[in-house]
């Protein structure tokens, strides 16, 4: 199954790599190697999800989301510390991923 992350910041793993604000897809089951393919409009790259640092998303208006280690998790509390912080480094605040909350 394919997921896309419509808007999120990825940090790589690798210190010379700069991050990138845009969209992510992969497909499941996430495995090290899993490839992801990450988007910001004008380019496009491909790689690993073993070598993302970590990726931070909007998930709805009640969740951001983050992925790390290869696994995601959703945060409610500190959501606007969040939306905040995000918005400084993006220069603009994140788009929500899914329309509703997604069940956990």
């Amino acid at each position: 199954m394919k997921v896309t992350i419509k808007d999120a910041i990825v940090f790589f793993k690798d210190a010379e790599a700069h991050p990138i604000i845009g969209s992510i897809s992969y497909e499941k089951p996430v495995k090290p190697d899993t490839a992801l393919i990450i988007s910001d409009g004008s380019k496009t790259v491909i790689t690993t999800i073993k070598q993302i640092r970590l990726a931070i998303f909007k998930r709805d208006n009640k969740f951001f989301g983050f992925i790390l280690k290869e696994h995601a998790c959703y945060i409610a509390s500190r959501f606007s510390f969040w939306d905040k912080e995000t918005a400084k480094y993006a220069g603009r605040k994140l788009h929500r991923c899914f329309a509703d909350p997604v069940s956990n």
